[in-house]
This record gives structure tokens, sequence and C-alpha cells, in this order.
């Protein structure tokens, strides 16, 4: 009577190993398109910043070497959401006609706005609500575009976005734009790797140590 040869045993990785991986390519190569949208401005008078992750910078709006105004920026962290604030301090001279990122912003969680007060203080009509409309770029970029002539020169006024992610390490560019210029200033921004990433990193660990157990 033969005997079949004994055949080597394959095992399968399990689910929980598995459908993360899958999850997390599907988030980092498919989920994260971001799409152009409107954004409802946020009063940020209204929000809990929660303790302050990186303090106060200041760095100079500076325009073909003229010094124009600062900006100012804060971040904040509340229960993993992070806010940065960014205060802009024009001179007299100066009108802001509209404000960006000049990266996509990362984790960002669709919240964003400006100080609806401030903007009254710098001459917005009614509450401030309608002083700026935001887009959200399919580039991944915010735009805070101001509706009107309202700015007055000298007058502070704060705008601010939310994400999931925290601040980098190098600081990015932000662009302020005023009639016949752009201007480029220094602050921090959310961390350029999609978390999802990280995911799927370590949903490769988890296979290749299940893998080594089952050599041993």
């Amino acid at each position: 009577m033969k005997t079949m040869p004994a055949t080597k045993s394959t095992r399968r990785a399990p689910a929980c190993l598995v459908l993360p991986l899958v999850i997390a390519v599907i988030l980092a190569f498919g989920g994260g398109v971001a799409l152009a949208a409107l954004v409802t401005p946020t009063d940020f008078g209204s929000l809990s910043l929660g303790s302050v992750l990186v303090p106060e910078q200041t760095s100079d709006w500076l325009r073909s070497g003229n010094d124009y105004g600062d900006l100012s920026a804060t971040v904040y962290e509340n229960s993993g959401i992070y806010t940065y604030k960014l205060t802009l301090f024009p001179g007299e001279s100066v009108y802001p006609l509209e404000f960006n990122t000049s990266f996509e912003v990362y984790g960002f969680t669709g919240i964003a706005g400006y100080s609806f007060s401030g903007a009254v203080a710098a001459g917005a009509s009614g509450d401030g609500s309608a002083a700026f409309t935001i887009n959200h770029d399919d580039d991944g970029t915010l735009d805070w575009n101001v509706q009107g002539y309202w700015w007055n020169g000298g007058e502070t006024v704060t705008l601010f976005f939310q994400s999931s992610m925290g601040p980098a390490r190098e600081p990015d560019t932000y662009n302020i734009t005023t009639p016949g210029a752009t201007s480029d200033n220094y602050a921090p921004n959310a961390v350029p790797i999609p978390g999802a990433l990280y995911l799927m990193g370590s949903g490769l660990l988890g296979l290749l140590a299940f893998r080594r157990k089952i050599k041993r």
C-alpha cells in the first residue's frame, strides 16, 4: 500500500492582520483625494483650543525687501485635534485680498474659519460671519478670500484651520495676496505624511512577524 508523501502545510495570515493592511492601502492611495469644496466659516471664539503645542512664532511679511507687517502662528492640541492659529498684522497701507496655504493641508478636518469679532473690529459688516469665503481646493490647499473692502490697514485678524495631524518640524509657506503682489510667510503646517501610511507600515510589520513565527 502506497503512502502519500507528506506535504508541507500552508498557513494563511489571519484576517485580523490582513484587513487593517487592506484598509490602510485604500486610505493611503484612494481615500485621501481632496475635492474642491466651500468651507462654512467657524468663529475662532467658539473653539476649545486645549493646550499650546507650538508657542507663538512671528515672521515678517516681506515684499520686495520691504516689511509690510507680520504673521504670527500658534498651534494648539485638544484630544488629537490640532488647531493652527494664524494672525495677520498688516501695515497701515497694506490691504490683504487673500490668504492661502501653499501646501496641501493633510488631515484637514473640514473645520476652518477666523475671528468674527476681529473681522468686525477691522471693518467687516454685521457679525463678521460673511467677511471671508473659505475654499478647500482640489489640490488640498485652503484659501481665505476677503469679501468686499472692509479690512482697514493696521487691524489684526486671526484665521485658523484644524487638522488631525500635528505640525512638521520645519515650517511651510503661507501666501498673502495684496493688490499687485503676493508675499510668502513661514509658519507651522500639518505633517505631510498621511496616517494611513503609518497604518500600512504597521500592518506590514505584523505580517512579517507572523511569517517569521511560522518558519520557527
